[in-house]
């Protein structure tokens, strides 16, 4: 339209219909690192929930069939954790459980970024309980790694 004239009436409507179909339209947002959003699996526990990723999918079916074996219990799903006392830095893990008495913490982890490696040093040395980390292994396994903080909390124990 030039400058200066009006519109009608007609235009103003479609206009109006548009900027509003516009504003209300959801489009599929594009996954951070490429990793494909996916629904839970067999169990009743992650039935229904929408998990970021493929990988933490896949491990959070692997704890369910843990939990529902016996080996583990008190299964939760992104908790928070403060990562140290002074500043407290809260990070949310995966997952954490109780196993043998011990709380454990358990983070899926496809793409090792630079924050990532920074809280893994922290947790470390803060860390309220042991860490398993688990990456995507060749062919669809899973590698698992494991952070004790604080090692003298858990001597008594074997972990």
């Amino acid at each position: 339209m030039a400058r200066g004239s009006r519109w009608t009436a007609e235009q103003l409507g479609d206009y109006r219909k548009d900027k509003t179909r516009k504003k209300f339209k959801k489009e599929a947002k594009k996954q951070k690192y490429n990793s494909v959003a996916c629904e839970g699996g067999l169990f009743p526990e992650i039935m229904g929930r929408s998990f970021p990723s493929k990988l933490e999918r896949d491990v959070a079916t692997g704890l369910c069939a843990r939990l529902h074996a016996g080996e583990i219990s008190d299964l939760r799903f992104q908790v928070s954790i403060d990562l140290t006392t002074a500043i407290p830095i809260p990070w949310c893990v995966d997952f954490t459980y109780e196993e043998d008495g011990v709380t454990w913490a358990h983070e899926a982890k496809g793409i090792e970024t630079a924050r990532y490696r920074l809280i893994k040093k922290l947790y470390a040395a803060y860390g309220p309980h042991p860490l398993r980390i688990s990456v995507r292994a060749g062919r669809g396994g899973l590698k698992e790694s494991t952070i004790i903080p604080n090692f003298e909390k858990y001597a008594s124990r074997s972990v």
